[in-house]
């Protein structure tokens, strides 16, 4: 999450297609992806102005305290078209990490990765810089595609990163059937935590939260869009949930004293009350991690492969 000083002067969160959260089950308006940029104070506020979300909030979170989301990264990063943008995502190996589809595919060089750290400012002590190399993004996922599947990519970045207390890889199952008959999930991330005035409000320290997991029948109702196939799930609560600010983010589900990461976060609704105060009945979507395995595994050369529970 970051100082909204911060997003005009410097950074914009990256974009994705966000969807009208009108009561009952009507989400057939989809508003198209757009890219906020901080050059342009007057395109952002009319932009915010007309609700476009970009998934990736912690609303109403918890600070989180150093090493309690070792897995957690922070990018940083230009986009070809224009401007500097922030994303959440997840260490898979000591030189790779799993984020959003809608955040590596526009992504280009200065890019940068935090691991470590729970501000976003953070230099020195426990967060570990990085720069991004190589940047991956699923081959079918369309950014043009309404129905926003397929959401996800992995950065490369050198050199490798110490793992310690602070920064560990993530954990990812190949059959998550049993974690997603939890009831509950956390989300984490560097994202807007509330609204005032439309305007997104952000915080640069890391915050987390709990949140709902929802079975596939209720999030299709909600999200008509959603993938049949089940490579997506969806998640919130009452005044909780993710937001603007980091997308690719991880959502995981605790069994046996361990996190287990189910999914990262790729969008959710558009109307920034709905957002803030209704994922209840509007919850965010995440792509489901434990469908890309061999994405996974490929890309990174079988440094980061998909365990057992």
């Amino acid at each position: 999450m970051r100082i909204l000083a911060i997003l005009l002067g410097f950074f914009a969160t990256a974009g994705y297609a966000s969807i009208s959260a009108e009561e009952g089950s009507d989400h057939s308006r989809i508003i198209d992806k757009v890219h906020l940029v901080g050059s342009d104070p007057e395109e952002f506020f009319e932009r915010v102005r007309l609700a476009v979300n970009f998934s990736s909030l912690v609303f109403a979170g918890q600070r989180a305290q150093p090493g309690q989301f070792p897995m957690q990264a922070f990018l940083s990063y230009a986009s070809r078209k224009g401007g500097f943008y922030i994303c959440g995502a997840s260490l898979l190996s000591t030189t790779h990490a799993v984020t959003a589809g809608h955040c590596t595919v526009d992504m280009t060089k200065p890019a940068e990765i935090m691991v470590g750290g729970t501000n976003m400012r953070q230099r020195g002590g426990n967060a570990q810089w990085r720069r991004i190399n190589k940047i991956t993004t699923f081959p079918e996922y369309n950014k043009h595609d309404p129905r926003i599947r397929k959401d996800i990519g992995i950065v490369e970045f050198s050199p490798p990163v110490q793992l310690n207390h602070y920064v560990q890889t993530t954990k990812i199952v190949s059959d998550d059937s049993q974690l997603l008959r939890s009831k509950k999930a956390v989300i984490s991330g560097f994202g807007t935590h509330k609204y005032a005035f439309l305007v997104p409000q952000t915080s640069e320290n890391l915050l987390f939260a709990e949140v709902n997991l929802y079975n596939f029948n209720y999030c299709r109702s909600r999200w008509f869009q959603m993938d049949p196939a089940q490579t997506q799930i969806c998640a919130g609560a009452k005044n909780h949930g993710t937001g603007q600010g980091d997308s690719g983010g991880p959502i995981q589900v605790r069994h046996n004293g361990k996190l287990y990461q189910v999914g990262l976060t790729s969008y959710g609704a558009a109307n920034p009350n709905d957002a803030q105060y209704n994922q209840d009945r509007f919850p965010s979507v995440f792509t489901r991690v434990s469908k890309y395995c061999n994405f996974i595994s490929k890309t990174t050369n079988g440094k980061a492969r998909c365990g057992q529970l």
